[in-house]
This record gives C-alpha cells, sequence and structure tokens, in this order.
C-alpha cells in the first residue's frame, strides 16, 4: 500500500464518518521488512481497511554455542 493509497484510504473513511480508532486491523499488507546486523527484524505493515501502519520488531535470541562433546 502506498502513502497514496493510505491518504486516499483515510480521506474516504472521514467522508464516511468512520473513524480509524474502532479498526481490528484484521488485514494488514507488508510494506517493508529490515534486518539488522544484531540479528533484529523489523516489519512494517499497513491495513487494508483503515491504513493504519503497524510496526512489529522481532528480537533475535542472544547466540549461545552448542555444548562441545569431548
Amino acid at each position: 500500500m502506498t502513502k497514496a493509497q493510505v491518504a486516499d484510504l483515510r480521506a474516504k473513511l472521514k467522508q464516511q464518518g468512520a473513524s480509524p480508532l474502532h479498526c481490528d486491523h484484521q488485514l494488514q499488507e507488508l510494506t517493508h521488512l529490515s534486518h539488522s546486523d544484531n540479528g533484529n527484524m523489523t516489519s512494517t505493515y499497513h491495513c487494508l481497511e483503515c491504513g493504519e501502519e503497524i510496526i512489529r520488531t522481532y528480537i533475535a535470541p542472544p547466540y549461545s554455542s552448542p555444548p562441545l562433546i569431548d
């Protein structure tokens, strides 16, 4: 979903008197995914019903090497 599509959707909702505050964000589209050097991942979604941007960060678990076998 582009920024123009989000703006159009919000304008249409405002015209209809609907409030995005009452949206459950059931339909989401992934718009950006990034991976950092420390292993964390950030994803950005847009709700297809109200245009709200949703950002999620996934933190990588600490790395531990497997035990050595003697």
